[in-house]
């Protein structure tokens, strides 16, 4: 609901830019009196006191001529007469005045209440009109004379003035501009000094014009020449051009308060749709979450997801299963091209239940193939549709399957270690990201928040690529909406400290480094599964094997309290390149976020170091060998740009032979064939899956203060609902009656 006192504030304004935007249009005409070329502070405050010297000056003029109507004789009257100059030399001068002036000539008369001058000064004189109405009445000396004026200190400009009645009702049937002054309607004339001609308002050098109105029946005027302000050369505004102007004014004025009637209905109406709008959305995200109890959920509206409610066919066939999950089931089939070309893809069939984990998965996807060219240490992305009641992710197929897959059933030579490492580290600087690097245009970055060996997977060649992004969100200028990002994430066993203590920053530079965390575990797996001596014959270990159970409270214990960590080998520590990325995984799992190396120094260090160890100059390129162009520029830029045409810089893990790298595991209808168990059925695959599946949604209740699983919380929901609900019965039952009874 909008206030009233925001709307009262808006008209009001409206009301004030409508006067401001009248007062322009209507002095638009008047001559400005500034000066448009820039003037010096001392000489702009001169002019300032100046002109107020001046204004003082023409307000007593225009007081003490101010007319007052007899009602009987109708007669103008004047009062309290002043004199205009104290620098004045009274001349003689004929002129003949219609009543109530007498033509008459004075030899060298004084005016009177002038004080006689001193000294005559030198520089520039002005020969003017002089004639005073009140003298004229008071003491019948109506005279015309003639003055000689000189400029008075710092007011340099003199000009001859007038002061008449200005007859608004006055009929002329012209259009001229200006009309002449009738002796009779005359009360003073003189000449004044002023500071510029702009400022003494003298537009008709020879010829004294009314420019201005001053008052409703007061009018002045200027000009510079001898003897100009004569009764014959006295001219006022022309009444009926005024009264046109002011009609078309008035037109302008109507024309334009409904233009602003108009507009303001359209911005009100606007406000409101907006701001309903927004109310709206508050409602909506309040009913989506309350501090911290949606959870671990993906939140994603209704409004974005109906754009994949139309169900849709796919040409794709063969499905053969090869992964279980709580969020549905991993198929490898084949994609028929148009072209009639026929791929190999993994289909990820995601439930109803699960629809926001599939839009939140397919919203990173688009926003990474907006980009125009795909990133190859992420898995590359088909399309994302409702099929069905289902709803479909599809990506290209991975034959060696997960990451998690291969180390649980095969022990891994260095050179693959390497390869392993460097690239998944690679795909998480790349999505943590925000720089021009790769499609030379900023990027949004990406945290991922579920990294773990089964969310990464690998190539034929060895690489590794990213996937299952269902829990990542793009981290946009304005950040997160709070509400998704506050639940517990991820797998419990590859958690950060902060995120199981739930007490996560919600900056970019946070979500991050929980990333780095869980990535540091990740290498740890890895590492610990890499055959460094003849002799060792190391076992698959999942990251802190120690933990019987790995319920939330008891990894934050382990974690946090005794301040664990997985512990190495003594032969990867003795191991020259091996000891040096077991040092950067463990300043990627420091307990102090802000301590932990970013993705991107990570990949940087262990990057140079291995290309060092192959013989690169400086880890990049040796400059030799020009048909190569990996041998000429960045090896990893052009890997990336022309994804399959050539091979990895990093060594060929094919080349190491101790042990031999992993065969491709073989998808059957009966399940996965690996080299180490060729006869897995599916349902004991399924049953040993079970096992790793992660732990069940946490979700963080404000009212306990503790975190309990979905089912307990919207159980805890129901039975708040019900106490409320018999908690209002029993207040209506004790309400009485309007008879006064129960």
């Amino acid at each position: 609901m909008v206030e009233r006192g925001t709307v009262k504030l808006k008209w009001r304004r409206s009301l004030f830019l409508f006067f401001a935007l009248l007062h322009v249009i209507i002095a638009d005409d008047i001559p400005s009196v500034s000066s448009r070329e820039p003037v010096p502070v001392e000489v702009r405050n001169e002019r300032l006191q100046a002109e107020q010297a001046e204004l003082h000056w023409l307000n007593n003029v225009i007081s003490r001529v101010d007319v007052q109507q007899d009602n009987q004789t109708g007669k103008m009257l004047a009062s309290n007469p002043r004199p205009l100059m104290p620098d004045l030399v009274t001349t003689t001068q004929k002129f003949q005045l219609p009543e109530p002036l007498q033509a008459s000539v004075i030899q060298k008369k004084e005016v009177p209440n002038f004080e006689e001058e001193e000294e005559e000064e030198d520089g520039p004189t002005l020969e003017c009109q002089h004639y005073d109405e009140v003298v004229c009445r008071e003491q019948g000396k109506c005279n015309v004379t003639t003055l000689t004026c000189r400029p008075s200190g710092h007011l340099s400009f003199i000009g001859c003035v007038a002061v008449f009645e200005f007859p608004k009702d006055l009929v002329t049937n012209s259009s001229e501009k200006h009309w002449p002054v009738e002796a009779a309607t005359v009360k003073t004339l003189g000449c004044m000094s002023f500071q510029s001609a702009e400022v003494a308002d003298c537009n008709h050098p020879t010829m004294c014009k009314q420019s201005r109105l001053t008052r409703n029946t007061i009018a002045t005027c200027c000009c510079t020449t001898d003897n100009c302000n004569t009764m014959g050369d006295l001219h006022h505004l022309n009444p009926d051009v005024l009264k046109a102007q002011q009609a078309g004014y008035l037109q302008l004025l109507i024309c334009l308060g409904v233009i602003i009637i108009v507009a303001a209905v359209l911005g009100l109406a606007c406000f409101l749709y907006t701001g309903c709008g927004k109310i709206k959305k508050k409602y909506k995200d309040m009913e989506k979450t309350n501090a911290m109890e949606n959870g671990n959920r993906p939140l994603v509206d209704r409004e974005s997801f109906e754009m994949v409610e139309t169900p849709k066919e796919l040409p794709i066939t063969d499905f053969v299963r090869i992964g279980f999950g709580s969020f549905g089931k991993v198929f490898r089939a084949k994609w028929v091209c148009d072209s009639g070309e026929v791929k190999i893809v993994a289909v990820k069939k995601i439930m109803e239940a699960n629809r926001r984990d599939y839009e939140a998965e397919k919203k990173i996807f688009e926003e990474l193939h907006s980009y125009g060219k795909w990133y190859s240490a992420i898995v590359p992305f088909v399309c994302a549709e409702r099929i069905g009641d289902e709803y479909w992710i599809v990506t290209e197929f991975q034959e060696r399957l997960s990451l998690y897959e291969m180390l649980k059933h095969n022990i891994i030579n260095p050179t693959l270690c390497y390869r392993l490492i460097l690239t998944m580290l690679d795909g998480l600087q790349f999505l943590h990201d925000d720089r021009p690097c790769f499609f030379k245009i900023p990027k949004k970055p990406i945290i991922h928040r579920d990294i773990k060996s089964r969310n990464i997977l690998v190539r034929s060649d060895f690489t590794a690529c990213i996937t299952d992004f269902g829990y990542a969100r793009i981290y946009e200028k304005t950040g997160v909406a709070r509400s998704d990002l506050l639940g517990q994430v991820g797998t419990t066993r590859y958690m950060a400290p902060e995120m199981l203590a739930a007490s996560t920053g919600f900056s970019t530079t946070a979500f991050k480094a929980m990333d780095v965390y869980s990535m540091s575990l990740v290498m740890w797996e890895t590492i610990n599964r890499t055959k460094l001596l003849p002799s060792e014959s190391p076992e698959y270990q999942q990251p802190y094997p120690e933990l019987q159970n790995t319920k939330v409270q008891d990894v934050r214990t382990h974690v946090i309290t005794n301040k664990m960590r997985p512990t190495w080998r003594p032969s990867v520590l003795s191991h020259e390149l091996m000891s040096l990325f077991a040092r950067v995984a463990e300043d990627m799992w420091d307990v102090d976020a802000d301590s932990r190396i970013t993705a991107g120094c990570a990949f940087n260090q262990l990057w140079l170091h291995t290309m060092a160890a192959r013989g690169r100059s400086e880890g990049y390129h040796s400059g030799d060998d020009e048909s190569n162009p990996l041998e000429v520029s960045d090896p990893l830029e052009v890997y990336h740009d022309l994804p399959g045409k050539y091979p990895h810089p990093s060594a060929d893990p094919m080349d190491d032979d101790n042990p031999p790298p992993p065969t491709v595991p073989i998808c059957t209808e009966d399940g996965v064939i690996h080299g180490d168990a060729p006869d897995v059925p599916v349902q004991e695959a399924f049953e040993e899956y079970l096992e790793y599946k992660p732990e069940p949604e946490q979700v963080f209740s404000v009212e306990k203060q503790m975190l309990m699983t979905r089912a307990e919380f919207e159980e805890l929901k129901k039975q708040e609902k019900e106490a409320a609900e018999a908690q209002e019965f029993n207040s209506r039952a004790s309400t009485p009656t309007p008879a006064g009874h129960f």
